[in-house]
């Protein structure tokens, strides 16, 4: 896997050109925190649509493996979607 280093020194992150990576260079410390969502949404956006193309890490599948397991051994439990999801935006 390519990993590309973030320069943190520099007044804005930036991405070397080490092992084939692209320079990328973004003004971290002047940007709104609403400008770095919608830098996030639009590399998402890209990533949804380019999905296949992408292979996800074996660890992903050992950790579903795992929890499967648990699973089935009853030491977790499903919970409905509506439910998880009422917990979690009132613990935000």
């Amino acid at each position: 896997m390519m990993r590309c280093q973030v320069n943190e020194h520099a007044p804005g992150a930036s991405l070397g050109k080490e092992k084939g990576c692209m320079s990328v260079s973004l003004p971290l410390n002047e940007m709104t925190v609403l400008e770095k969502l919608q830098i996030m949404e639009m590399i998402w956006d890209d990533l949804s649509r380019n999905a296949e193309a992408m292979e996800p890490p074996a660890w992903h599948g050992e950790l579903l493996a795992e929890r499967e397991a648990a699973l089935a051994r009853g030491e977790e439990a499903l919970e409905d979607w509506e439910v998880a999801k009422e917990e979690l935006e009132r613990d935000l």
